[in-house]
C-alpha cells in the first residue's frame, strides 16, 4: 500500500483506509489460529467478512 504502488491498486481497492482495515481483520483471525489461541466470536466474524470482501473485489 506505499505511495509508489498505490496507483496499480487504486481502481480495483478504490480506498486505502479501507484495504489496510480489512488486511488487519484478516491478519488477526490468521494469526489467532496460527498461534493456536481461542478466536471469539467477532474476530472470527470480522476475518471471514474480510475474506468475503476481498473475494468480491477480486472477483471484479
Amino acid at each position: 500500500m506505499s505511495k509508489a504502488l498505490w496507483e496499480r491498486f487504486a481502481d480495483r481497492f478504490k480506498n486505502k483506509e479501507t484495504l489496510a482495515r480489512k488486511f488487519s481483520q484478516l491478519a488477526e483471525l490468521r494469526n489467532s489460529i496460527r498461534h493456536s489461541r481461542t478466536v471469539d466470536d467477532i474476530t472470527r466474524k470480522e476475518g471471514e467478512a474480510a475474506l468475503a470482501w476481498f473475494e468480491k473485489v477480486l472477483a471484479k
